[in-house]
């Protein structure tokens, strides 16, 4: 098996009063999803949500580890390996003081 790496669509957290970023999908071809955070953030933390999508629209949850919810804060970079999810996104504790960009990369196994 061979691994390729590859960019994917970045996560922004805006300054609006919903804080949480876009939604991302397109993954479903990855092995591994690598999510970095900016070195600045207003909030304390950011959790992962995922979804698989049901008949009409897809129902978002806090993404866990051995019960805890996953998070990040500011510095920070996770992976999620593997992806059994259709869609991806972040909520913050309190809305951002500028727009955030988390880079996010895939890894392909071919």
């Amino acid at each position: 098996m061979k691994l390729f790496f590859a960019r994917h669509a970045d996560l922004v957290v805006t300054t609006s009063a919903t804080a949480s970023s876009n939604a991302i999908s397109g993954f479903n071809d990855a092995y591994g999803l690598g999510i970095q955070a900016p070195s600045s953030m207003t909030s304390t933390s950011i959790w992962v949500e995922v979804a698989i999508p049901t008949s009409s629209d897809a129902a978002f949850s806090r993404l866990q580890s051995g019960g805890s919810d996953i998070s990040l804060s500011s510095a920070q970079a996770l992976v999620i390996s593997p992806v059994p999810y259709s869609q991806l996104r972040l909520t913050t504790t309190s809305t951002e003081a500028t727009a955030r960009t988390f880079t996010v990369a895939k890894v392909i196994a071919v």
